[in-house]
């Protein structure tokens, strides 16, 4: 009788022991399990959290205002918006981190290029590592101020050096631009086969024979350098100047009939021909000193 009881007792604690066992192995199981899984969450965090967005700059405003492209999710920065260059210049290219609400951007950040693994490759621009290669769409009247190339703007200081060497830095011409962020250091023109992979150069105003503009400058007879509302046009004694809609001076609406840069035919015509050019020259009046 006493060796069966012992015998029972013998069992229950044995079970009561590994009934113990069994719940302090679930109990370890489940906080590796959690733990791991905490972790994972963690680091896929590091690239995409719940607040902020990790990829590279496609396109972007010259300032701030205006829309960011990043990996292919557009933002809409206002002057409100904080841009935190820590990590390099916010150039295209740049792996950034977006911290928004909605498509609104409170933060813009560049981060290291590590940070952005697994975002899409950067846009890689037309021409090599250092320069932008594309056709001029917009200029300045002198160096200082906003060019743009191929729907990118740059800004060009009274430092930045015009290369004119392939020809004259006119609307449509194939240029390189050595930059740093959206400052350009130069401004070269290239062969027009150098842009092969740029957009298509701009179609300047007129039809597809004649420029249409008005006069910004020209030389006191017919042979040097006229320039066209923004545009370079070099005219030689063989180009023929027809003043029909009246006499071609500073600011008259004209068409240009030309060849590359060479202007073949100079012409007067009515103001409203050029409804689409850039504005008038300015002119010039001088009136005589009466001393008395």
């Amino acid at each position: 009788m006493k060796k069966a009881i012992s015998t029972k007792l013998h069992y229950y604690a044995t079970m009561s022991l590994g009934i113990i066992l069994l719940v302090i192995m679930s109990s370890t199981s489940y906080a590796i399990v959690h733990a791991q899984t905490q972790t994972n969450v963690s680091n896929s965090d590091i690239l995409q959290s719940d607040d902020d967005y990790y990829g590279f700059i496609e396109s972007r405003p010259s300032g701030t205002a205006g829309t960011w492209v990043v990996s292919g999710r557009s933002f809409t920065a206002t002057d409100s918006t904080r841009l935190d260059p820590d990590d390099g210049p916010l150039t295209i290219g740049r792996c950034v981190s977006v911290d928004y609400e909605g498509d609104i951007a409170r933060e813009i950040e560049s981060e290291p290029a590590s940070d952005c693994d697994n975002a899409p490759n950067p846009p890689t621009p037309p021409g090599d590592d250092d320069d932008y290669y594309g056709f001029i769409e917009s200029r300045p009247s002198g160096t200082a101020g906003t060019w743009v190339v191929s729907g990118r703007s740059f800004t060009a200081t009274d430092s930045t050096r015009l290369d004119p060497d392939d020809g004259p830095l006119t609307i449509g011409r194939c240029v390189s631009v050595d930059y740093e962020g959206d400052i350009a250091r130069e401004i070269e023109s290239e062969p027009a086969s150098d842009c092969d992979n740029a957009p298509n150069p701009p179609t300047p105003p007129g039809d597809d024979d004649d420029y249409y503009g008005f006069i910004e400058s020209r030389p006191s007879g017919t042979a040097g350098t006229w320039v066209i509302s923004g545009r370079s046009f070099t005219a030689t004694d063989s180009t023929r100047l027809d003043p029909d809609d009246g006499p071609l001076t500073i600011g008259r609406c004209v068409s240009v009939d030309y060849e590359g840069d060479i202007a073949r035919e100079i012409e007067s015509e009515p103001a409203s021909d050029c409804d689409n050019a850039p504005g008038r020259g300015t002119v010039s009046i001088y009136l005589p000193l009466i001393i008395r």
